[in-house]
């Protein structure tokens, strides 16, 4: 091998794993807001769509037609739209989408292997693309069924997968956006009757 081929080849080749997990984290870490469209598929349900809204230092708003979870100064809502009822919690509850936790620097899943992901949605002659991913994996037993899916050439999150003993739970990105033009809208609960958490 000429040395002229070698230097293709390692311009070519990805970045380590560990080198990819923290351009993913200084990515999602750097931004002040962060929005995304996503879908959430798995199991006896039918797929939804949902729009995440974060926002420094604690802010977040997880919404879809089955529910509205929003998260504001230390406070948690779970919202039902259709029952128009909500649970109200304090800051020990608080919950940002896995793939998403470098957003308030968080970095749960740590664990870093290089893998392939089949893209359905992007055929070539029929076949799916063959991305290449970083995969993030959790040392914590609460997390180590779910796995962190990202875009290697991007260091962007693609999905999240939770694997249950009878199905398979995605949460997958379709649209990210790392310097939104909004505010956050945050609809009056005026009608909804506050409930107990379980």
């Amino acid at each position: 091998m000429t040395p002229l081929v070698a230097l293709l080849l390692l311009q070519q080749a990805p970045p380590a794993p560990r080198a990819l997990m923290q351009a993913y984290w200084d990515k999602l870490g750097m931004a002040d807001k962060l929005s995304a469209r996503v879908e959430q598929s798995g199991g006896p349900v039918p797929s939804s769509f949902g729009q995440i809204w974060l926002e420094k230092p604690g802010r977040m708003r997880f919404f879809t037609d089955k529910f509205d979870k929003r998260v504001d100064g230390g406070q948690e809502w779970m919202i039902d739209p259709k029952a128009k009822t909500y649970t109200l919690t304090g800051p020990e509850q608080f919950w940002c989408p896995m793939m998403l936790e470098p957003f308030f620097n968080y970095h749960t899943f740590n664990q870093p292997s290089m893998g392939t992901w089949a893209d359905t949605d992007h055929l070539v002659d029929g076949k799916p693309t063959q991305v290449s991913v970083l995969i993030l994996r959790s040392s914590d037993p609460l997390w180590t069924n779910s796995e962190v899916y990202v875009d290697a050439k991007t260091a962007l999150p693609l999905f999240v997968e939770t694997h249950g003993k009878q199905s398979t739970y995605r949460t997958r990105i379709l649209e990210l956006n790392l310097d939104p033009k909004w505010k956050f809208d945050w609809p009056s609960l005026d009608g909804y009757k506050k409930i107990n958490p379980n």
